[in-house]
């Protein structure tokens, strides 16, 4: 019986520990809590601070360049032309001096044409009489162009080959047995998979 009296008063003791061990960590919270919350209340009310100086800041610049913009301008509609200027670049009333453009005679006739417009000779380029060498040279060039150039001696062969029908081969140049010749052939046959039997027919030649 007193056993359990002191185990019961230990465990009330241990709870009152607890109890004011946690209210002493929630009073430290809250005054953390408390001393955060000032700071960001200061921080806000400077930053509106600044803010309000720089917003001032910025409509004197504004009203600066408008007042500024408006000078240019003012200085720009007033300002004069130099008589070298206006001599240099004559107005006309109802010509564009800038385009030049054709204008029939008769309408010119007609109308009080500018006096540039008629400035300078002119002369007349006729075609009749020159010589057309050039054309007919050129034409000749290009009807020698299409003329296709004689087959070779392999190219004859190879065709024969390819063809069943056998044709008889054209009349041979001077050059054509010489060694050069049956060397580029054999050669033109050995790339072309030909096998060794008509290497070997070759070599017979």
């Amino acid at each position: 019986m007193i056993r359990r009296k002191i185990l019961n008063r230990e465990a009330a003791q241990k709870a009152r520990d607890r109890k004011r061990d946690l209210v002493a960590s929630m009073e430290h919270d809250l005054a953390n809590l408390q001393a955060e919350n000032n700071y960001l209340k200061a921080s806000n009310r400077f930053l509106r601070k600044r803010f309000a100086e720089q917003e001032q800041k910025f409509n004197l610049l504004e009203k600066k360049l408008k007042e500024i913009l408006r000078h240019v301008k003012a200085a720009e509609s007033n300002q004069i032309e130099p008589p070298e200027s206006a001599a240099l670049l004559p107005r006309l009333k109802g010509y564009n001096v800038g385009v030049p453009t054709e204008i029939p005679e008769e309408q010119c006739l007609k109308e009080d044409c500018p006096p540039f417009l008629f400035d300078g000779e002119v002369v007349e380029l006729s075609t009749n009489g020159t010589p057309v060498e050039t054309e007919t040279f050129a034409a000749s060039e290009s009807v020698g162009d299409l003329t296709p150039a004689p087959p070779s001696l392999y190219e004859q062969i190879f065709d024969s080959l390819q063809s069943d029908e056998v044709d008889p081969p054209s009349a041979l140049s001077p050059c054509s047995n010489s060694t050069d010749e049956f060397n580029e052939l054999m050669e033109f046959l050995y790339c072309d998979n030909f096998d060794a039997d008509t290497e070997r027919l070759g070599d017979g030649f």
